[in-house]
């Protein structure tokens, strides 16, 4: 029903700016972890 599938697109729309935010925290924690990173990547 469409009731239920705009429901569903608001939570893509939540997930999608929860992602943009934790992207954006860890790309600005990956300047001063970026060594750790590379260790736990191998």
């Amino acid at each position: 029903d469409g009731v239920r599938q705009k429901e569903r697109f608001d939570n893509e729309q939540m997930i999608d700016q929860l992602e943009a935010k934790i992207r954006a925290k860890a790309a600005m924690m990956d300047e001063s972890n970026r060594i750790t990173v590379n260790l736990l990547e191998k």
